[in-house]
């Protein structure tokens, strides 16, 4: 599989863009294995009218975008960013037939979570494993053991999901009421799971500010909000279709991995890359649906109607 593109200055982009003959669309992440380089080789041999340009974070793919569909010819640029912590409705007009916007977002939680079906990882990992198949745990010997596996691991990292959909939460709201408040990183390493353990950082961080707003920032406010995302969470890990929306594909990816054998595993990128083929082959519904359906459409046209 191929590495993303170096990343590029807006302006360079906007060069190359002009230049291109293919609809652009921005994503997020720059390193190899980012969701540029992913898509561009899940849709190798479905479209070759598609540039896909890692943009660094979300905040930066929405100002460029933003700058960009100023800049450039009617339909010329669109965006497609994880679904992290976004509400169902917001994704899903995405979706509509009527939906005019140039930002649009993925129904999963981020893109790698379209590579975790567990009928290509059953493959992958017996391809690998193929002369030495006792070497495989007994939790991934096939597509229904994965699944369980997944969604075992979708509830161990429920708290941490919590915590982090907590976070995006608040800081909406202190964003909402303009307030001086230092912000928090999110929960991304996989030991940081244990419910106790999040509860209490978010407490230690943010009950110092509850002078601020008590609705938010009271100790007993912040183990409230917690507690109903916690909740909620939960309540989404109870089938992987529903878990793919709130738990991170990347730490699932970390998990699995982790379950191979020490003796002799496949490295990181194989299992990625193997996964990617199999998309490819596949194409999973909502890649294919945004941007076969729903944003070529639009680009082609315009490209019609601009012609003399």
């Amino acid at each position: 599989m191929s590495s993303a593109r170096i990343y590029q200055s807006r302006e360079v982009v906007l060069q190359e863009i002009r230049r291109g003959n293919v609809c652009a669309i921005l994503v997020e992440g720059e390193e190899q294995g980012s969701d540029a380089s992913l898509l561009k080789y899940i849709l190798r041999s479905t479209t070759s009218e598609v540039g896909f340009f890692g943009r660094d974070g979300r905040a930066r793919v929405a100002d460029d975008l933003r700058e960009m569909v100023i800049q450039l010819p009617i339909e010329s640029v669109f965006a497609i960013l994880d679904r992290d912590f976004e509400d169902s409705p917001i994704v899903d007009q995405c979706f509509t037939p009527n939906y005019r916007g140039h930002r649009f977002i993925w129904r999963r939680f981020e893109i790698e979570n379209y590579l975790l079906e567990p009928a290509w990882i059953a493959e992958a990992i017996g391809e690998f494993y193929a002369l030495q198949p006792d070497r495989i745990s007994g939790f991934l010997r096939s597509a229904g053991e994965i699944e369980q596996f997944l969604l075992q691991w979708a509830k161990i990292l429920s708290p941490q999901a919590a915590g982090n959909a907590f976070i995006a939460d608040v800081t909406k709201q202190i964003e909402r009421k303009k307030l001086s408040v230092a912000g928090r990183s999110y929960f991304g390493e996989i030991f940081e799971r244990d419910s106790d353990y999040i509860k209490s950082q978010l407490l230690a961080h943010y009950s110092v500010y509850a002078n601020l707003a008590e609705d938010i920032l009271s100790a007993n406010a912040i183990a409230q909000r917690y507690e109903h995302h916690l909740e909620s969470t939960i309540l989404s890990t109870t089938s992987l279709a529903m878990a793919h929306q709130v738990i991170s594909g990347k730490l699932l990816l970390k998990a699995l991995y982790h379950q191979l054998s020490d003796q002799e595993k496949p490295r990181r990128e194989y299992i990625i890359s193997k996964l990617a083929t199999l998309a490819s082959k596949s194409v999973p519904e909502d890649i294919r649906f945004l941007i076969q359906d729903r944003i070529l459409p639009r680009w082609r046209e315009a490209r019609r109607l601009a012609q003399p």
